[in-house]
C-alpha cells in the first residue's frame, strides 16, 4: 500500500479458536493536511505514538453507524470530525459532526460509494483514488473467518443471515 495508507488490526475468537480479524485504517491527505481515520478500534500507547507522529487526525469516517467503535474517545483525544453517510444520520447512535453522500469525493482523494440492499442502507465503501487505487469496505465481505465458515484466501458476503435479499446483495457488491 502507498504509505499514505495505514492499518492495523484487532484480533476476535481467539476464545473460540476461531479467530480472526476486525481493522481500521488512516489515510494521509497530504496536499490537505488531513488524517483520517476510517472505522476506529482501539490503538494501543505505542500504536497512539505512531499515529501522533503522522499528526493529529482530523477526521473519522464512517462506514456504517454500527463502527462507531473508538470515535468518541478520538474525538475527545485529537477533535476528529466524525461523519457518517447522510442515509445514516436518523439512526445514528452518537454526535455526528458531518455526512457525505454516495460518490461525494472528499478531499480529493477518498470517494464516498454508497453499497445497497446489505446490512445498513447507510453502508458505504471507500475507494481511495492513489496508486491504482485501494477499496476499504466495512462489513459488506469477509474473508478467512471459520467462525462463518469461511475458508482463508475467499470473500464472502460477511452475515448473509442478515441480508433481506442475497441476490440484491450480491449485485450490489
Amino acid at each position: 500500500m502507498s504509505s499514505s495508507i495505514h492499518g492495523w488490526i484487532e484480533m476476535h475468537g481467539e476464545a473460540r479458536h476461531q479467530p480472526y480479524t476486525w481493522n481500521s485504517h488512516l489515510i494521509q491527505v497530504k496536499k490537505e493536511n488531513v488524517l483520517v481515520l476510517i472505522d476506529p478500534l482501539r490503538l494501543s500507547a505505542d500504536e497512539v505514538r505512531e499515529v501522533e507522529g503522522l499528526g493529529k487526525p482530523t477526521h473519522i469516517l464512517l462506514t456504517s453507524n454500527y463502527h462507531l467503535r473508538e470515535s468518541e474517545a478520538f474525538r475527545q483525544r485529537w477533535g476528529c470530525k466524525v461523519l457518517l453517510n447522510q442515509e445514516g444520520l436518523k439512526g445514528a447512535e452518537a454526535g455526528i459532526d458531518g455526512t457525505f453522500q454516495d460518490r461525494e469525493m472528499l478531499w480529493d482523494l477518498i470517494e464516498a460509494i454508497q453499497v445497497p440492499n446489505v446490512h445498513y442502507p447507510e453502508e458505504v465503501a471507500f475507494l481511495v483514488r492513489e496508486d491504482g487505487g485501494v477499496l476499504i469496505v466495512g462489513d459488506i465481505v469477509c474473508g478467512g473467518r471459520k467462525d462463518r465458515g469461511v475458508p482463508d484466501g475467499e470473500l464472502w458476503i460477511n452475515g448473509p443471515e442478515y441480508v433481506f435479499d442475497l441476490q440484491e446483495a450480491r449485485i450490489s457488491i
